[in-house]
């Protein structure tokens, strides 16, 4: 991609169309017919993928954190299936860290740009992200910070097709007793991914449900401020017509 498509995917979700066909309009004055076309055939991003492509273009430290704790987890995963000792526990927390700091990143971009952070696009850009960072290694390149959609979770062979191969063993049942618990050991691995996102998404939807309950307590707070000044100026009127009124009276 050129640093201009760079730039269109960097823009306010709102003004994405009018520069998309101003860039085309643009690479054709110039003859480049081909880019033109490539240009305008661009999509607009969804909501969700647009607030991926901002962390990624605004929040480059801490999109990098998570797809390297993303890879550390899986060599983690790698090591744990074959057999060796890997610190499993502290891959996945710091992986978990670094998703919820780029979820908070995403929730304040998408207000600061005019749009709703619901819990069905914070649980979209947690599953691009946790796409992204179980298998970086595909979308690397001119995806990253040009998605136009999400993208959905990848499936666990993935992550079974970083186990070694097994050397061949000596013996019949010895190599069926291996992959045996290899195969007990990928469903409980499975089993074990599924929990945590499940966690994982139900921490983030009391995360948002949290904050929108402080923010709604601020909002009454500062309606009631308002409430009790006016009442309280509303005294002061009725005070003032009372001395007044037993002014002209006397």
């Amino acid at each position: 991609m050129t640093p201009k498509v760079d730039a269109l995917f960097s823009l306010p979700l709102a003004e994405f169309t009018a520069a998309r066909n101003a860039l085309a309009k643009e690479l054709k004055h110039f003859h480049r017919e081909a880019d033109a076309e490539t240009v305008k055939a661009l999509t607009k991003p969804s909501v969700s993928a647009w607030a991926v492509n901002q962390l990624y273009w605004k929040h480059r430290n801490a999109f990098n954190a998570l797809l390297d704790a993303g890879a550390r987890l899986g060599k983690a995963h790698a090591a744990q299936l074959a057999g060796k000792t890997a610190d499993l526990r502290t891959a996945a927390t710091t992986r978990r860290e670094a998703l919820t700091r780029l979820l908070q990143l995403a929730d304040e971009l998408l207000k600061d740009g005019g749009h709703g952070s619901t819990p069905e696009t914070m649980r979209r850009i947690q599953t691009t992200l946790e796409t992204l960072s179980t298998s970086s290694a595909a979308f690397e390149g001119d995806r990253l910070g040009h998605l136009t959609e999400d993208i959905g979770p990848v499936g666990f062979e993935s992550l079974a097709a970083l186990v070694p191969a097994a050397g061949p063993s000596p013996a019949k049942n010895g190599r069926k007793e291996a992959e045996q618990k290899l195969n007990e050991a990928r469903s409980a691995e499975e089993r074990a991914k599924m929990d945590l996102k499940e966690a994982e998404a139900r921490l983030l939807q009391a995360r948002v449900a949290a904050e929108e309950a402080i923010r709604r307590v601020g909002d009454l707070n500062r309606e009631v401020e308002q409430a009790e000044k006016a009442a309280h100026k509303a005294g002061q009127a009725v005070e003032k017509a009372r001395e007044e009124l037993k002014q002209q009276t006397n």
